[in-house]
């Protein structure tokens, strides 16, 4: 071990965050033959948070998974490929995530034309 006893688990709602249901409710993260697990968190913890709901302003940064990547078409919410699955993510809470990634394309592009003076 390098150095033992010194990890800590990020909240997954705020670092790495994909949008997605985290508690055993549908699939795929809940098969039905576990009635005992219905309803409860994945991390097994009382309590955890639904990354579904997380604030954007609270997210540090975005795993485009569940909520599809910001320069393809997301288009609906249903369980045909390419669209948004409602049983995995919620399609207002991925509208946000994608709207807070294209501000921060736009601001990025912005100061790298201030800085270039658009030769870049």
């Amino acid at each position: 071990e390098i150095r033992p006893n010194t990890t800590v688990e990020l909240n997954g709602c705020r670092y790495n965050h994909m949008g997605a249901n985290i508690f055993y409710q549908d699939v795929p993260n809940f098969i039905k033959r576990y009635k005992d697990l219905h309803g409860k968190c994945r991390r097994n913890v009382e309590g955890c948070e639904d990354c579904r709901k997380t604030d954007v302003e609270l997210v540090k940064n975005i795993h485009f998974t569940n909520c599809r990547k910001p320069w393809n078409c997301a288009g609906k919410s249903s369980t045909a490929k390419g669209n948004i699955d409602p049983r995995t993510a919620n399609y207002d809470h991925c509208m946000k995530v994608v709207r807070k990634w294209h501000e921060v394309r736009s601001d990025l592009e912005e100061k790298i034309m201030n800085v270039t003076g658009g030769e870049a």
